[in-house]
């Protein structure tokens, strides 16, 4: 747990180490990217990595899924070694939603490990988001806004109470994400956030 200046708590997100001079009974799948809870403005397009660590050791195939829907087989290769690369396929437009994205891997013969199925990461596709909030070195809180709008004015609004909300500004992001900063973080220490686009 780490505890800033102005007596803010978070908690780091927990990294499970493995060692062993032997190889694994069952297979070891973990998924590199994206991680649990991503969002991604729609449609999204992004690379979905997972390193598998198996008994037989090798480094594959692995099979990736959104949901049900399988989305490329990938053979990693006959041995596993530390400067192998994650295996990857690169998912396209998927629409606004929440889905779950996991791995199989399916060993020498093809066959699917039902063991080392991998509990799914859920990613967020939206429209209209915000993600990664942090504190500046200054103490300001800034937020990344994630958009499917670019070069649609956007705008920042503050509430104290979720119920009366203050525009703080109004952005025309280039690209589909922008970085905003609380400009008044010492005066409003307890403050929600929103990003919502102007009637057209």
């Amino acid at each position: 747990m780490a505890t800033d200046n102005l007596g803010a708590t978070a908690e780091f997100t927990s990294v499970t180490l493995y060692a062993s001079e032997t190889l694994p009974v069952s297979p070891v799948v973990e998924i590199v990217s994206p991680r649990n809870g991503a969002l991604f403005p729609a449609p999204a397009t992004f690379t979905f990595s997972a390193e598998v660590l198996a008994s037989e050791g090798d480094a594959g195939p692995v099979e990736f899924f959104v949901g049900t829907n399988s989305v490329g087989l990938v053979d990693g290769g006959p041995l596993l070694t530390a400067t192998a690369p994650p295996s990857s396929v690169t998912v396209s437009n998927l629409l606004e939603g929440e889905y779950k994205l996991t791995v199989q891997y399916r060993g020498l013969s093809g066959d699917h490990c039902i063991p080392c199925l991998l509990e799914a990461n859920t990613i967020h596709v939206v429209k209209l988001g915000l993600r990664s909030p942090s504190l500046t070195p200054d103490g300001q809180l800034q937020f990344e806004v994630v958009t499917s709008f670019p070069g649609r004015p956007t705008i920042i609004e503050g509430s104290p109470n979720l119920r009366d909300w203050t525009p703080i500004s109004t952005n025309a992001p280039a690209s589909n994400t922008f970085i905003f900063a609380e400009p008044f973080s010492t005066t409003f220490a307890h403050r929600f956030f929103r990003a919502v686009l102007p009637p057209e």
